[in-house]
């Protein structure tokens, strides 16, 4: 019958997201003259990840899939699971048409560790980093991150402290 209750569920999420937000991340850019990341993604992108790397889906695009706040996604951030981040990527990002750019991509690739992968799940279309990930990821986009990050929480992970007992399920 024993249970935990978080005190501070926000500030929680805050000190691990600034801390996640703070680590330095072993990265790729790539890019491609497209009219719709994500179209791009649905399209051609998602095929060739699938097929070449394990990946999910972080920053803009997968809050776009979780709780919409902007009406064009500016650019894509995927997580790649590390053992996949050279020449697996590479040849999915050939797949795909990508060429890597030292700075400006429209695509960023960002090394995973296993513990973030296996914490993927799926809302449809794309695998998905987690929602506490996501939001993570957003405040390292800026101020407009910031803000998209801040809808987020409210959509998707303030729900989840406000269930009571009754309404218990398991989370993603």
């Amino acid at each position: 019958g024993a249970k935990r209750e978080l005190v501070d569920p926000d500030g929680m999420l805050k000190s691990w997201a600034e801390a996640v937000g703070g680590q330095a991340v072993r990265h790729r850019e790539a890019s491609r003259t497209v009219r719709d990341p994500v179209a791009y993604l649905e399209d051609e992108l998602a095929d060739s990840l699938t097929e070449h790397v394990r990946w999910a889906l972080g920053g803009w695009a997968a809050a776009h899939e979780v709780a919409p706040f902007v009406t064009t996604v500016p650019t894509l951030q995927i997580h790649v699971h590390e053992d996949d981040f050279r020449a697996p990527l590479e040849e999915a990002m050939r797949g795909s048409g990508l060429r890597e750019v030292n700075e400006g991509g429209r695509v960023q690739f960002l090394a995973a560790p296993p513990s973030l992968m296996s914490r993927v799940w799926s809302r449809g279309r794309f695998p998905l980093a987690s929602t506490p990930r996501i939001y993570a990821d957003l405040g390292r986009l800026g101020p407009r991150g910031e803000e998209a990050a801040e809808h987020l929480k409210e959509e998707a992970i303030d729900p989840l402290h406000r269930r009571g007992p009754a309404t218990e399920g398991p989370s993603e």
